[in-house]
């Protein structure tokens, strides 16, 4: 997206510097700052003003500024179109569209947030055949969760619509997996409120925490102190 931007300014002052020096060229031959602003916003769409025929012009800077004009369509539409994209992405689309098939997924995890345990634990149960999809905090990571090769949504642990939307009813299981115990509490707590019947496993990071989490609501609990990611997948897979 940093590269877009770039583009974006760099095409906007391309057709800035066009728009301009087609105008100098009209008022310095004589046409006045008006009609040569008109002229060169119209012909910029090959929309004729002040009838300058570019086959019959006699003054050479006349009509290089009327080549000029021209040149100003495709760079325009260049840049709209590098909006267009933007548009798009603010607009959220993949969101959109990963949330449609997640919508169709049975049988998957569920691991909220996204970070190096979770990226870990959904590997693994890839290995086993199990997809999972992630519940990211913000949007960047939701794109990174994507880019790892993982189903993604943004969403809010506190909010019951966010597990919804990752397809409790259908998933076999939840994970709760951050290194806040009191964030892995409220995955539990919304999950079970999203689905009573739901499948919570949570990591505890620290032992004291354990009863607070099962009474928020989780299933099982398992203590990742000495465990390896993939030995955790499988912890979990021993506990289904």
């Amino acid at each position: 997206m940093a590269t877009l931007g770039r583009t974006k300014r760099m095409l906007a002052l391309i057709v800035a510097i066009l728009f301009i020096l087609s105008i100098s060229i009209k008022v310095h031959n004589g046409i006045g700052f008006r009609s040569a602003l008109i002229d060169t916003a119209l012909s910029s769409l090959q929309v004729n003003y002040i009838g300058i025929s570019t086959s019959v012009a006699s003054n050479s800077e006349l009509l290089l500024a009327k080549v000029i004009d021209a040149a100003i369509l495709p760079i325009l539409t260049l840049l709209l179109a590098t909006l267009f994209l933007d548009v798009i992405h603010n607009l959220a689309i993949r969101e959109h569209i990963t949330r449609s098939v997640v919508h169709s997924m049975e049988k998957h995890s569920i691991i909220a947030p996204y970070n190096d345990t979770s990226n870990a634990i959904a590997k693994a149960l890839a290995a086993d055949g199990v997809k999972s999809v992630i519940i990211a905090r913000s949007k960047s990571e939701a794109a990174s969760a994507r880019a790892a090769g993982f189903y993604s949504i943004t969403g809010d642990i506190k909010e019951v619509d966010s597990f919804i939307a990752a397809g409790i009813e259908k998933c076999f299981c939840v994970v709760a997996c951050s290194s806040s115990d009191m964030h892995n509490a409220m995955i539990a707590l919304t999950a079970k409120e999203a689905d009573q019947g739901a499948l919570i496993i949570s990591i505890v990071n620290n032992s004291e925490d354990s009863d607070k989490i099962l009474l928020a609501g989780a299933t099982r609990i398992i203590h990742p102190e000495e465990i390896s990611g993939v030995e955790l997948a499988e912890a979990i897979n021993r506990k289904i």
